[in-house]
């Protein structure tokens, strides 16, 4: 199961001093009105008021990132230990294909990984960072195949 969340506008019947207050005793039952439009693998669990500044894209602290990809050849050990290179902060300006003279380039990465997932080669690139640049996980998963490549060729 997957947890994923979203920010939606709704015709609240809270005020705006019971939002910022975390007070939800008169409001309507948005996951039963919700859950009746969803199709039944996609279910709401719970809300929450949130400011109305609050942007899903804008507040959030982290993003994760899952590159699926078949694996078959590869030394997954390996692309993994590289992996464990991007944990940190650093300046991804290299990872990215667009012009970004305007903007700040340097993200902090909380995790990264290379697995395998089950059987038939299928493997995942997970990453959860600050936020990605344009076309950034394309590039290092590139780079990281690069790598392998790199090191089987110095027989490592």
């Amino acid at each position: 199961m997957r947890l994923y969340f979203i920010a939606i506008s709704v015709n609240s019947n809270l005020t705006k001093e019971e939002i910022e207050n975390d007070k939800t005793e008169n409001e309507r039952d948005f996951v039963s009105m919700i859950n009746r439009h969803l199709p039944p693998e996609i279910v709401v669990t719970c809300w929450a008021p949130v400011s109305l500044d609050f942007s899903a894209r804008f507040s959030c602290e982290s993003r994760s990132y899952n590159y699926i990809f078949h694996g078959k050849g590869l030394n997954i050990s390996k692309m993994n230990e590289a992996a464990q290179q991007l944990v940190g902060k650093h300046d991804f300006q290299n990872f990215c294909t667009a012009q970004l003279e305007r903007q700040d380039t340097n993200r902090e990465c909380f995790r990264a990984s290379v697995v395998q997932r089950g059987p038939n080669d299928m493997c995942t690139f997970e990453i959860e960072s600050s936020g990605f640049l344009y076309h950034q996980i394309r590039l290092t998963m590139t780079l990281l195949g690069l790598i392998y490549n790199f090191l089987s060729d110095l027989g490592m």
